[in-house]
């Protein structure tokens, strides 16, 4: 029994598993109370479904990336090319 929408929402539950298990708990209780004929019960699954989307939404949403500020550094910049003195290989080593 290998049902599409089985592997569907295995995988919505592995991804995000808070608003799945929130809209699972609601759609729970909406089936309960419209099958026993529960006013209260149907009315409160509704509303935890509504929640569980809207909680999924405002997850989804891109999020602003804040600009963080670097220090100043301590030092100077100094190009990588003159931090060594010149190598002059035609002076002789006093021995």
């Amino acid at each position: 029994m290998n049902y599409p929408w089985l592997r569907r929402w295995r995988s919505a539950y592995r991804r995000e598993p808070l608003p799945t298990f929130v809209l699972t708990v609601g759609l729970v209780d909406l089936g309960l109370g419209g099958l026993s004929q529960h006013g209260s019960l149907a009315a409160v699954g509704l509303g935890t479904v509504v929640v569980a989307v809207a909680l999924r939404q405002w997850q989804q949403r891109p999020r602003k990336s804040k600009v963080v500020s670097r220090p100043p550094e301590a030092l100077p910049h100094r190009p990588a090319h003159r931090v060594l003195p010149p190598l002059d290989l035609n002076r002789r080593s006093p021995s």
